[in-house]
């Protein structure tokens, strides 16, 4: 329990000497009614892949639907978390999904597609394509956090650039993800 303790609770320099503040040290449940998909992608230089990472859950935590991809090829960071990024409004999309929290630890990418404004980087029209995307879904709302919140969706992605395999599951936890999920679920409270 100390252990505990230790990792998710930070002083406050701030605060008065023993006051302690809680720090988000892990994914957050969406609100009832609502979806989370977590999205992340992983590069792999050496066999000239990238991985991507998609995990969806409920406000109970439960894994409702996941994706794992490998893209040979794409080896620029930036352009791999937004095709990260477009892949899961894709895939909750498809499963007609329509109340979504989308959230990654790319801030660039989650700050882009926020903003309405012409892009005219090289990823622009991918840009367009998750906003034009997103117009499908009933509601949504597209978050940055950091890769600690993210943990899930990025060992995935990891997982991606190694097994070479596309993967889908539905209403099915991927196995190496399994502790992260049980470990998230327990701590994570329903906001």
């Amino acid at each position: 329990m100390e252990d505990f303790k230790a990792a998710n609770f930070s002083k406050n320099p701030n605060a008065n000497s023993g006051e302690r503040v809680t720090a988000r040290t892990s994914w957050v449940a969406p609100p009832r009614g609502w979806l989370k998909a977590n999205w992340d992608a992983a590069l792999n230089r050496p066999k000239g892949v990238m991985g991507l990472g998609i995990v969806v859950r409920d406000s109970e935590g439960r894994v409702r639907a996941a994706r794992s991809n490998t893209r040979r090829g794409l080896l620029d960071p930036t352009v791999a978390e937004a095709v990260a990024a477009y892949q899961a409004v894709l895939f909750c999309n498809e499963l007609g999904y329509t109340h979504i929290i989308l959230e990654g630890d790319a801030k660039n990418i989650v700050d882009v597609v926020k903003d309405n404004g012409c892009n005219r980087s090289r990823m622009g029209q991918m840009i367009d394509d998750i906003r034009t995307t997103l117009c499908y879904l009933t509601d949504w709302k597209i978050e940055y956090v950091s890769r600690r919140n993210n943990s899930a969706a990025h060992r995935l992605a990891k997982e991606a650039t190694t097994d070479i395999i596309d993967r889908n599951w539905l209403e099915k936890t991927p196995e190496c993800i399994c502790d992260i999920i049980l470990m998230e679920k327990s701590s994570s409270s329903v906001i």
